[in-house]
């Protein structure tokens, strides 16, 4: 005698899936597995954000009033607040990296650093500086040339890749394009005032 033909929503007891308990409980760690995994790429994905987190304080003479300002912090600013030209560096480039209060200390004390250093100088590197911010190489963009100062010891010295290989020309790549044209216009405005 012949079976029935199976109807449609008959499972044939060959068949792999199955709605039995025993199959269920096999699913159970590859379900298991895929959310830890999922939850592993989402920590990694966000865990750059908890570096990102900003601090504030309020504005040194406007803690007072109501409306202060408050300026932003870095988790890496110093415990005591900068003043003088540290405090006009640190401005201009805030203390968002690590590295950077080092450098701001290097750069804010050149004289005591770099005695044999020209005032003159001492200005074009902090100048060039702070639109460079936190730069070991710092380049003098007053020039299209490869030339600029580096970090040696504890003085910012002066350097030109024409007169040989130096350690900052693999950085010549970082160096700010747009700001040797505002240079160059500073230095036809100086000029025409009176200058020859």
């Amino acid at each position: 005698m012949r079976s029935p033909p199976p109807r449609p929503f008959d499972h044939h007891p060959s068949s792999r899936l199955s709605s039995s308990p025993r199959s269920l409980v096999r699913l159970v760690p590859v379900a298991l597995a895929l959310l830890a995994t999922v939850f592993l790429i989402f920590r990694w994905a966000t865990a750059g954000d908890e570096a990102k987190r900003e601090y504030y304080e309020p504005v040194p003479g406007e803690a007072s009033r109501k409306s202060g300002r408050l300026r932003r912090l870095s988790p890496h600013a110093p415990s005591t607040p900068r003043s003088g030209l540290s405090a006009l560096i640190e401005r201009a480039c805030g203390e968002t990296e690590p590295h950077v209060p080092a450098w701001i200390d290097h750069l804010s004390s050149l004289e005591e650093n770099c005695p044999d250093m020209r005032e003159e100088e001492r200005e074009s590197v902090r100048r060039w500086a702070v639109r460079q911010c936190g730069a070991w190489c710092i380049w003098d963009l007053s020039t299209p040339e490869q030339v600029g100062w580096h970090l040696e010891s504890r003085c910012f010295k002066r350097f030109d890749s024409r007169e040989g290989p130096h350690v900052c020309d693999q950085w010549w790549f970082q160096r700010p394009k747009v700001e040797l044209a505002e240079a160059h216009q500073e230095g036809r405005r100086g000029s025409g005032r009176g200058g020859t």
